[in-house]
């Protein structure tokens, strides 16, 4: 009988026991709870951001406390990569280490995921260890054209932080806006911000404290911030209040992207004078505000389309040109680099550039060249053949700004960054970015529709290496990602995801569906020939580089006239559809009326009570485009 009630008490110990051990992993980082968690005393600095970030995500609370009480437990281990950490998760605890406080953020932002993903059910047992591919995981993002604040960029590195991206790129000046204060010279960003014609947008800029504190901020989160100020192009608003620094003096003004084309002084008139002293004084006095103000070892002075224009006509730039005896104007622009680079390095930093500052080789081997331009492989082979490091940012997949015609995150996800660069310079590519230029992006909303989700397709290629399941990848970015990028205030633009259709436009395959005619007045980018826009293929497209006029037109003409009841047009519906536009159709070719006027989902559509002879449509615009234009497809059916 004792026996028997010590057997069952024995076995009654046993199922407390582990209906413990259950509630105990069943508690473990549970929402709307408190934990305690630990983290090494130089790393304390980082230690309110990954609570904040936990509980903003997953309603998990943490408080800072000793190793000994924690069921978080965050340990420095000098054997790991600089950014490489493991996440252990056991019945009882869970235990992060990592040599840095990268590493920490990356480990925190996966388990995040995890919590997330589990739904509030316990979490499996497991050791995971993870490491990026790439030094460099970036987003450029340009906040010349249009202001974003620092709650904003705030908010961006929040999002970096999920997605485990580290360099943040601050395209800081432009034609547009110079958007740095200046110490020494206040005028700058006054003079440089002003648009008296759009008074609500003007006087936007930040202050020395105001970076100050956003570099600590982002280094708190794993982000490290590197400054661009553009030379010696896109110096339209420097030029504002410095008009000496030009080629000829006189009176200049930055200008908004919403003012009319016709409006804008002196637009393309924006290059500095290269053979003026006083212009290297002004590098200096920038470089050194920029090296106080951001601890990156990288410092980016643009100089991407320059144009020689007014180099060609200034005799001070000519006397240069002979004096160092060049042999193409372009060469005055190395002139540049080569100073630039010099006052760079003085202050202990490394100069970035776009790809054009090493066009003839005149950046030194030690800078770091931003590869841009077509799909990157010519300018980086370039680079790369002497020795240098590149940062690989294509404008097919890595520009934002794109629509997601151009641009869908199935193309960003299937990009592989490394494919035909030999084994041997491999190393030398830093890693990669994704760039938002900001000419048509105006708001947070329009900046987040632009970024998400093709930016966390492109920090799964970054981190990884690319060659991942698309499927697996899109289950949870939906279930996953996406609603822990809301949560912290991101929105991602509703693409349709499962779309398998990738158009890379390739020279001379555009062929018309039928006999006609194509007219148009718009100006079209290489490859992306107006052909494609009647071809019955609505992947495939026609698109403008820039911004439309008024009044232009694109036409189709059909050899003979169709007998329809529906007309359409079929834009890409994220970004480039037209704003201000009427589409005519005609019976001969000649003589046009309208028949619609609205885009809706990216269709702008007519359809008759009876069938009607149509010959001819025409979409022409009423008003100037802020934005480019991509046309799908013409409909006559």
């Amino acid at each position: 009988m004792n026996i028997q009630r010590t057997s069952r008490l024995f076995l009654l110990g046993i199922l407390l026991t582990l209906l413990s051990l259950v509630q105990t992993r069943a508690a473990v980082l549970q929402s709307g709870r408190a934990y305690a968690f630990s983290m090494p005393a130089e790393w304390r600095y980082a230690s309110e951001p990954v609570a904040t970030l936990m509980h903003q995500r997953t309603g998990v609370k943490l408080t800072l406390a000793h190793a000994d009480s924690a069921m978080l437990k965050i340990e420095h281990d000098a054997a790991l990569g600089s950014e490489a950490y493991t996440l252990q998760i056991a019945d009882n605890d869970i235990v992060v280490r990592a040599a840095s406080v990268k590493g920490v953020n990356w480990a925190m932002a996966q388990l995040a995921q995890l919590l997330s993903a589990a739904g509030g059910r316990p979490l499996e047992c497991a050791t995971l260890k993870s490491s990026p591919r790439f030094e460099h995981r970036g987003l450029m993002i340009d906040c010349s054209r249009h202001f974003r604040t620092i709650a904003e960029l705030q908010s961006m590195i929040d999002a970096m932080n999920l997605l485990r991206l580290n360099v943040l790129h601050l395209h800081l000046t432009d034609n547009q806006g110079w958007r740095l204060a200046l110490e020494r010279f206040p005028e700058v960003a006054r003079r440089g911000t002003h648009y008296p014609d759009f008074p609500e947008l003007s006087d936007k800029y930040y202050t020395p404290d105001e970076l100050k504190s956003l570099v600590a901020y982002a280094y708190a989160r794993g982000v490290e911030i590197i400054p661009e100020v553009d030379m010696p192009g896109h110096c339209l608003a420097l030029l504002a209040s410095m008009p000496e620094l030009s080629c000829r003096g006189g009176e200049f003004e930055p200008f908004p992207e919403e003012r009319l084309q016709n409006d804008r002084k002196r637009a393309w008139e924006n290059m500095l004078c290269v053979s003026n002293p006083r212009v290297y004084d002004i590098v200096e006095a920038v470089v050194a505000q920029l090296a106080d103000i951001f601890p990156s070892r990288y410092i980016h002075l643009g100089g991407d389309e320059v144009s020689t224009v007014r180099w060609e006509e200034c005799k001070r730039c000519q006397a240069l040109y002979h004096s160092e005896h060049m042999t193409d104007l372009h060469q005055l622009q190395d002139y540049f680099t080569r100073r630039a680079g010099e006052i760079v390095r003085r202050h202990g930093r490394r100069l970035m550039g776009w790809d054009e500052i090493n066009d003839r080789c005149a950046a030194d081997a030690s800078d770091v060249v931003c590869i841009w331009q077509r799909d990157a492989a010519e300018r980086s082979a370039k680079a790369l053949g002497r020795g240098m490091q590149v940062v690989l940012c294509p404008k097919d997949p890595c520009y934002f700004d794109f629509g997601y015609a151009r641009n869908s995150t199935r193309k960003v996800f299937e990009w592989q960054p490394l494919k035909g660069i030999p084994a041997e310079q491999q190393s030398q590519v830093k890693g990669c970015q994704a760039c938002l230029w900001t000419e048509f992006v105006r708001t947070k909303a329009d900046v987040d529709h632009m970024l998400y989700p093709r930016l966390c397709a492109l920090a799964e290629v970054l981190w990884t290496g690319g060659g991942g399941c698309y499927d697996e990848f899109v289950s949870r970015l939906n279930t996953v990602v996406l609603p822990l990028l809301a949560r912290t205030g991101n929105a991602a633009y509703a693409e349709r995801l499962d779309d398998t259709t990738i158009f890379r436009a390739e020279s001379g395959h555009a062929k018309l569906l039928a006999g006609a005619t194509i007219d148009t007045d718009m100006p079209g980018v290489k490859f992306y020939e107006k052909e494609y826009a009647y071809d019955g293929d609505e992947s495939t497209f026609f698109c403008t580089p820039y911004s439309d006029l008024e009044g232009e037109h694109f036409t189709v003409t059909l050899d003979s006239p169709a007998r329809t009841r529906r007309v359409a047009v079929v834009f890409d519906d994220s970004k480039e559809y037209p704003h201000g536009a009427v589409l005519e159709a005609s019976a001969d070719g000649k003589t046009y009326y309208k028949v619609a006027d609205e885009v809706k989902g990216g269709r702008m559509e007519a359809r008759f009570k009876k069938h009607r002879k149509v010959k001819s449509l025409r979409l022409r615009l009423v008003r100037e485009q802020i934005n480019r234009l991509t046309i799908r497809e013409f409909y006559f059916r």
